[in-house]
């Protein structure tokens, strides 16, 4: 495809984007990347998105963490992390809040002649965007909706991955959109200067920054309005979104409690038939003195189980409150 690119209606250029991945990732297996680790913008890589550890986990649980037995075996670091990594997951794929600061790519560029023609600078030798590389999740691309461009209205558009984050100097986290014309064989690049986000609700529109009537008509067409011979296929879209270590302590505080939460319901739930193998009462005797053990018949944890699984179905609704957004209309 060729790009419409060299300018914004002869004032302003636009401006190729150098993307990078935000996680950290061991490239070294040739289209296989691995992710190594999370939350960098913290206090350094950890093995979660959220930052927490096998030991806020035992914490918060309040009860030791092992499955019973002859000897008793204690619940690995490792499972604890794969269990934190599985809600983690579970929570971004219900409520489209990611954990961590994520470089979104809807999609990645396949081809080195598309990268030319959205301006993205690749750093890989083979020209094309790379998981961990140039991105961390892909995502699908956006569909035009030629709604949103009817009567003079301005463009807007809802990403599916909130908030929207600056993990850089960038002036927005939006890196780069482009519109497709498949008709036309090309691309339309929307000035950068011309993004206005609502970064909590991931809430995106264009707003020109000059006099549009400075702007060739059919420049004017392509880039808002949708109606000439051929409209937009589909928009490409690269930015960063993803809470925070200032939004851990703030607005969004809940969310490692509701990671605890799910994780620890989880992990009672699989150790606690180990301590009661399916019976409700037991029986020993020692020196003489029989000593009972009666349990609840739906398991020795249940009580606290179904705590956490209220705490889970209370914060996972906050989470998708905070984000949910607002009335859109256009005048």
């Amino acid at each position: 495809m060729s790009g419409n690119q060299g300018n914004n209606g002869g004032q302003n250029s636009y401006f190729p984007i150098t993307p990078r991945a935000l996680w950290d990732w061991n490239t070294e297996i040739p289209g296989q990347p691995q992710i190594q680790g999370y939350n960098t913008f913290a206090s350094g890589a950890t093995p979660t998105k959220s930052g927490l550890t096998p030991d806020d986990i035992q914490n918060y649980c309040g009860v030791p963490l092992y499955y019973k037995g002859n000897p008793p075996r204690a619940v690995s670091s490792q499972e604890i992390i794969r269990r934190i990594r599985r809600y983690e997951d579970l929570i971004e794929q219900t409520t489209g809040v990611l954990l961590t600061p994520t470089y979104v790519a809807s999609p990645a560029l396949r081809y080195p002649e598309l990268v030319n023609s959205v301006q993205v600078i690749s750093s890989s030798t083979n020209g094309i965007m790379n998981q961990g590389v140039e991105f961390d999740l892909e995502d699908d691309p956006y569909d035009f909706r030629f709604f949103s461009a009817e009567d003079n209205g301005w463009l807007n558009l809802m990403v599916r991955y909130k908030p929207l984050n600056i993990f850089n100097s960038d002036p927005t986290a939006v890196k780069k959109w482009a519109y497709t014309y498949p008709l036309l064989n090309s691309f339309f690049c929307v000035s950068p200067d011309w993004y206005v986000e609502n970064r909590k609700f991931g809430y995106l529109r264009i707003v020109p920054s000059q006099n549009v009537q400075m702007l060739p008509l059919f420049m004017l067409q392509l880039s808002v309005q949708g109606y000439t011979d051929s409209t937009p296929g589909g928009i490409f879209l690269a930015y960063t979104a993803g809470l925070s270590e200032n939004d851990y302590n703030t607005e969004f505080d809940f969310v490692r409690e509701l990671i605890c939460a799910m994780t620890s319901a989880s992990l009672l739930g699989s150790i606690q038939g180990t301590y009661n193998l399916g019976l409700t009462e037991t029986a020993t005797l020692t020196d003489g003195l029989q000593t009972s053990f009666k349990w609840d018949p739906k398991g020795p944890f249940a009580n606290l189980i179904a705590n956490f699984n209220s705490i889970k179905d209370e914060l996972l609704e906050e989470v998708k409150w905070r984000v949910g957004g607002f009335a859109i209309s256009t005048i």
